[in-house]
């Protein structure tokens, strides 16, 4: 399976940290991808890369430097998987580890099922807000997912990156509701890797997280509040499937 890894070139103990922890999968074939460093981009190349204005106008604030390159360095290997040969490809940030010791056999089905399948997402980590169940495997499921957090293990499709790989983004690397106009979100259940914050932090940092809902409009507004009153009553429904990190919490 084609595997893009993101790594910030300022950072090759976390390349070397994932060349460790995969070495033991053979059937990855492996390519790690330069990330943008956007505490490193001029402010020329921030306006011509990233339209903040729009991204203020959906998320009532501007993005970080962190998130900027975030999203531009997923916009990469989309670039790459809609310019290559493969089907489909799995995308990892570089801070994870493995939770399911069958990975290997899942991805393979997983695989199989998305090579002629509409434009999907497939997650791979925790934090997602489920609604039902598609598919029952073996030792897990596929489920059909509402919105999730973290964008740090996917499998994407060609469809799929083909219609997220945009000139100019304006949203952050894992704003799935906004994806999910254009694509099938799933994730396998339960999860199969999670982030490594034992010996790692992230590396995007911003002043306001998430929604800053008084610089909204009224209707963006009222969009964000039933998104919130759907979530709450999957929580409820214990359709929502939690993360954890390296040392088993939550």
């Amino acid at each position: 399976m084609k595997t893009y890894i993101i790594n910030l070139k300022r950072c090759p103990e976390r390349r070397l940290y994932m060349e460790r922890l995969l070495s033991r999968y053979s059937f990855l074939d492996i390519e790690f991808v330069e990330a943008i460093d956007g505490k490193r981009l001029s402010e020329k190349e921030k306006k011509e890369r990233f339209d903040q204005d729009k991204a203020f106008r959906l998320y009532g604030r501007y993005l970080s430097d962190g998130e900027m390159g975030c999203t531009l360095s997923h916009q990469l290997c989309y670039c790459k998987i809609k310019e290559g040969k493969e089907d489909y490809a799995l995308i990892l940030e570089d801070d994870l580890f493995i939770k399911n010791p069958n990975i290997h056999q899942i991805l393979e089905n997983i695989g199989l099922d998305l090579k002629n399948a509409k434009p999907e997402v497939l997650l791979l980590s925790g934090d997602y807000w489920w609604l039902h169940k598609k598919e029952q495997k073996d030792n897990y499921s596929i489920v059909s997912v509402y919105d999730a957090s973290c964008a740090q293990s996917y499998v994407i499709n060609k469809k799929a990156a083909t219609l997220l790989n945009v000139n100019v983004p304006y949203f952050v690397a894992d704003d799935w509701l906004l994806f999910k106009q254009k694509v099938d979100l799933k994730a396998v259940h339960p999860h199969l890797i999670d982030q490594n914050r034992v010996d790692f932090s992230t590396e995007v940092m911003a002043t306001n997280i998430g929604i800053v809902r008084n610089q909204l409009s009224s209707k963006r507004n009222l969009y964000y509040y039933k998104v919130a009153l759907l979530k709450s009553f999957l929580c409820k429904m214990r359709h929502f499937e939690s993360k954890t990190f390296k040392d088993g919490k939550a």
